[in-house]
């Protein structure tokens, strides 16, 4: 792993560490956990992920969620340039299985 807190490991450390807090709020009676977003709203929790993926620290000063980050930037540049868009209703409805085998992913 590499040292840099904001270095492509790092970088997915905190994403896919974001995924396993909230696999932790699913636990069953018997212990097994549900995937969060398996159904529907998978949108928000991979959201929150690439948010906390663009953790950035200079100096004291700790940051997330700048807009240049490169994968804020690359659904913009998809959105203004190739015109791709999935209205909210549609979108909020897509589980983790649908969005990640969607060709247009």
């Amino acid at each position: 792993m590499d040292d840099d807190p904001t270095g492509p490991a790092s970088r997915t450390i905190f994403h896919e560490a974001t995924h396993q807090l909230f696999s932790e709020t699913r636990k069953n009676r018997r212990g097994a956990a549900g995937m969060v977003g398996e159904k529907s709203h998978f949108w928000i929790i991979e959201g929150i992920a690439c948010f906390m993926e663009s953790f950035e620290q200079k100096g004291d000063q700790i940051s997330l969620g700048d807009p240049n980050y490169q994968r804020f930037r690359a659904a913009r540049y998809r959105y203004l340039q190739s015109d791709y868009y999935i209205p909210l209703r549609k979108f909020a409805g897509m589980g983790a299985i649908e969005i990640k085998h969607s060709p247009d992913i």
